[in-house]
C-alpha cells in the first residue's frame, strides 16, 4: 500500500491486506484544495483507522495484530491543488527496527526513558510538596501576614492563635503580649474589627473587639497594667467572652480548627501516591500506566530550615504498538532533602536520590531481563505572594537523572551492551491557591507550567521509529486541594494533564498525607 496524489493525478495502490503486527501505515497531507481529505479505514471490519484529514501533517496506524482485513485509502482526492501520500513500512523494515532483537533494544532504550521521566516527576513533586508544608508551618504569624489575603475566617484566627501560641501562653503576661502583638496584627490588616482569643488559665476565651479595643488591649497587654488580660481578671474576661459567645451561637474554643503544622511539631513524617498515565498521539504507539509510591521524615533544624530522608517504590507497564513490544519492572529508591525558607516569600529546595530498577522486556519473540541503577537530582525556588483573596506561587524547577543498565542477552541469543542515557526537565510557571475557600476549610488550587525536556541517548537504534517522551517545550495544567485533618494534619488531593503541544499525553492524579508530631 503505496501511493500518492499529486496535481490531480493519483499513483500507487488503494488497499492491501495480509497485514502484519508492527506494520506502520503512514499518511502524509502537504497541501489540501476544496474540501480534499486523506484517511484509512477497515474495508472488512467496517472501522476508521485514521479518520479523514485536510489538516497537513503526518499520521500513523501501527498495526497491532496479524490480520487479513483490507486497509483502503479514504477520503475525497479531487482537486489538482492536493498533495498526498500514503505508505506502509513492514514490521521487520527500516521503520520496524530490523529482527525482533533490534526492536527489542527500542523498547529497552525508549521505554525506560519514560519510565526515568515520570519517576523523575513524581519524586521531586513528593518530596518538594513535604518541603513546602514543613516550611510553611515553620513561619510565625506576623511572616504569614505577608502572604495571607482577604479577611481571616473565625476559624483561621483562632487556629492561628492554637497553633503558634499555645505552648508560649501558660498564663504568663509576656506570651499574651507576644499574642497581642503579633495574632492581632494578622486580623486588624484585613478589617476594623475582629476577635481576639485570651488564654489566661483554663480554657481559651474568645471575645469580639473593635479596633479601638484592640489597641486599648495591647498597650494595655504590653503594660501589664490592664485588667482584660490579668490572671486575677479570669472570672469575668471568661464572663464577657460568654456573653459575646452567645450572642453569636459559638462557645469557648478548646482545639485547633485547622490542621496546619505547628512549630512545636519537629518531626514531620509524610507519605505520596501517584499514579501516572501516558499515551504516544501516533495511533497509540506507545501507552502504559506508572504507580510511584513515596513517604518520608523531615527534621526542623529551625524554623527556616528543614531536612529529611525518604524511600518509594515505583511499578510500570507499558506497551508498544509499533515495536509488537512490552516494558513492565519495579524499583525501589531512597534518597535525602533539605528545603531553606530564605525569606517569607521565597524557598528552595534540593534533592538527591538513587533507584535500584528490574526490567522485563520482550518485541515480538525477543525477550529478556535486566538491571538498571538511576541517579536523580533537583532543584528549584518557589515564591508566595498575595494578591486579593488568593496566594500565587511562581516557580522554577529542574530535575535531571542518570541511569546506567546492564549487559544481557536475550531469548533469541543476542547480545544487548550495557548501556547509560540521561534526561530532565526545565519547568517555569506558577499555580493560584484560595486558602480557606473550599469546603471543611479546603485550599483549592489551579496550576499552568511550561516544561522543557532534554535527554542524552547513547544507545538508541537510528532506523527505530521513536516513541516516549521527545525533547522541547510541552504545556502543563494542574488542580487540586489540601483540606486539614487529624487536628494537625494535612490531606492533599490533585491531577495533572501534560504533553500539550507535544506529540504524546500524560494525566496524573496523586495523593499526599502529613502528619506532624
Amino acid at each position: 500500500m503505496n501511493g500518492s496524489f499529486t496535481g490531480g493525478v493519483e499513483s500507487g495502490g488503494l488497499s492491501g491486506t495480509g497485514f502484519s503486527a508492527g506494520d506502520v501505515i503512514t499518511l502524509t497531507v502537504t497541501a489540501s484544495a476544496g474540501g480534499d481529505m486523506l484517511g484509512l479505514s477497515d474495508l472488512t471490519n467496517f472501522a476508521s483507522l485514521i479518520p479523514p484529514t485536510g489538516a497537513a501533517g503526518t499520521y500513523t496506524y501501527a498495526v497491532p495484530a496479524d490480520t487479513d482485513a483490507n486497509f483502503i485509502i479514504g477520503g475525497a482526492r479531487n482537486n489538482a491543488g492536493s498533495i498526498f501520500s500514503w505508505s506502509c513500512t513492514p514490521a521487520g523494515g527500516a521503520n520496524g527496527g530490523g529482527t525482533d532483537s533490534d526492536r527489542l533494544g527500542s523498547v529497552q532504550n525508549q521505554g525506560s526513558a519514560v519510565v526515568a521521566n515520570t519517576s523523575g516527576v513524581a519524586i521531586s513533586s513528593a518530596v518538594d510538596g513535604a518541603i513546602g508544608a514543613a516550611l510553611e508551618a515553620g513561619m510565625t504569624p506576623s511572616e504569614q501576614d505577608e502572604i495571607l489575603s482577604g479577611p481571616l475566617s473565625w476559624g483561621e484566627f483562632i487556629g492561628l492563635y492554637l497553633e503558634y501560641h499555645i505552648a508560649a501562653q501558660d498564663g504568663e503576661q509576656t506570651g499574651r503580649a507576644e499574642f497581642v502583638k503579633q495574632a492581632h496584627a494578622i486580623w486588624y490588616a484585613k478589617s476594623n474589627a475582629g476577635l481576639i482569643a485570651v488564654k489566661v488559665s483554663g480554657p481559651l476565651m474568645v471575645k469580639w473587639m473593635t479596633y479601638s479595643e484592640y489597641q486599648q488591649a495591647r498597650a494595655q497587654a504590653q503594660t501589664g497594667a490592664g485588667s482584660q488580660f490579668a490572671p486575677e481578671q479570669v472570672s469575668s474576661v471568661r464572663q464577657r467572652a460568654d456573653e459575646a459567645f452567645a450572642a453569636l451561637g459559638y462557645a469557648a474554643v478548646k482545639a485547633p480548627s485547622r490542621g496546619t503544622l505547628t512549630p512545636e511539631s519537629q518531626w514531620i513524617p509524610w507519605a505520596d501516591i501517584r499514579g501516572t498515565g501516558f499515551e504516544q498521539s501516533d495511533a497509540g504507539a506507545l501507552k502504559g500506566t506508572q504507580i510511584n509510591a513515596t513517604a518520608g521524615l523531615t527534621y526542623r533544624l529551625s524554623k527556616n530550615v528543614v531536612v529529611g530522608v525518604f524511600a518509594g517504590y515505583e511499578h510500570f507497564d507499558y506497551d508498544f504498538a509499533s515495536l509488537t513490544g512490552k516494558l513492565k519492572g519495579d524499583g525501589g529508591t531512597v534518597g535525602t532533602y533539605a528545603g531553606w525558607q530564605i525569606t517569607p516569600t521565597l524557598r528552595w529546595k534540593g534533592m538527591v536520590g538513587w533507584t535500584g530498577l528490574g526490567y522485563d522486556a520482550s518485541a515480538g519473540t525477543a525477550a529478556g531481563t535486566f538491571d538498571g541503577s538511576r541517579w536523580l537530582f533537583s532543584t528549584g525556588l518557589t515564591g508566595s505572594y498575595a494578591l486579593a483573596a488568593f496566594i500565587l506561587e511562581p516557580s522554577a524547577d529542574v530535575f535531571a537523572v542518570w541511569e546506567r543498565q546492564t549487559q544481557y542477552t536475550d531469548t533469541l541469543g543476542a547480545n544487548h551492551d550495557a548501556r547509560s542515557f540521561s534526561s530532565g526537565r526545565l519547568s517555569l510557571g506558577g499555580r493560584a491557591l484560595a486558602p480557606g475557600q473550599g469546603l471543611w476549610g479546603a485550599t483549592p488550587y489551579l496550576g499552568l507550567y511550561g516544561d522543557w525536556r532534554f535527554a542524552s541517548n547513547d544507545a538508541e537504534p537510528s532506523a527505530a521509529p521513536y516513541a516516549g517522551i521527545g525533547e522541547g517545550w510541552s504545556a502543563r495544567v494542574t488542580g487540586g486541594f489540601s483540606v486539614p485533618v487529624f487536628a494537625t494534619g494535612t490531606l492533599a488531593l490533585g491531577g495533572e494533564y501534560g504533553g500539550i503541544g507535544a506529540d504524546y499525553k500524560l494525566w496524573t492524579g496523586n495523593a499526599r498525607l502529613t502528619l506532624p508530631f
